[in-house]
């Protein structure tokens, strides 16, 4: 989590929404549990990963855990396992057959309008999830996005920079910690 700034109490509440999208085992949604016990749903695709969080947070109804990803469609994947670097963009370590689901789809089923916080460190991923979002109009339901765009191949500055471009137009880029590290775009009022 370097140098990731979280939500304040005063930006959540019992009723808001917050979605961890790479969940790994949980330390996100832990931490912003202990802020304010608010509605937090992590996707986590790696069965091992998953499991941990579900044990870490049997005892806590506001934290919902799901074994897949979201994205543009539902999807199977492969994902190659490493830890906090777990990635269907690399090709080291064990790799897992991993589910996505619609965003959409996935948001109806749960009766969720309005998403406060979406926190997503995909490991390259993010580099589908946010063009879709963008394109879909889903966007602009998101409040706060926490974004941590990983540098993978020789065109991810290229796609950073269009992303952050698009992304400019329905959000505000409220703090950097540096190139490739973590940012956070707010919606724009």
């Amino acid at each position: 989590m370097k140098h990731l700034t979280l939500p304040t109490d005063k930006e959540l509440n019992e009723t808001s929404i917050v979605l961890d999208l790479g969940g790994y085992i949980g330390t996100y949604c832990a931490l912003i549990n202990q802020i304010t016990p608010c509605n937090i749903y992590v996707f986590e695709p790696i069965k091992e990963y998953f499991n941990h969080c579900s044990e870490r947070f049997k005892n806590n109804k506001n934290i919902r855990v799901f074994n897949f990803g979201v994205g543009a469609s539902d999807d199977t994947i492969q994902i190659s396992k490493a830890g906090d670097s777990s990635s269907a963009y690399r090709t080291n370590g064990d790799t897992e057959e991993c589910i996505v689901r619609n965003y959409r789809e996935f948001l109806n089923s749960q009766k969720i309008g309005f998403v406060d916080v979406m926190k997503i460190n995909i490991e390259g991923g993010e580099y589908d999830v946010l063009p879709y979002l963008i394109s879909s109009g889903e966007i602009t339901s998101v409040g706060k996005i926490q974004v941590q765009f990983h540098n993978l191949t020789k065109d991810s500055k290229s796609r950073k920079d269009e992303i952050c471009n698009d992304l400019s137009c329905t959000h505000e880029l409220k703090w950097s910690s540096g190139e490739f590290v973590w940012e956070e775009w707010a919606l724009k009022c």
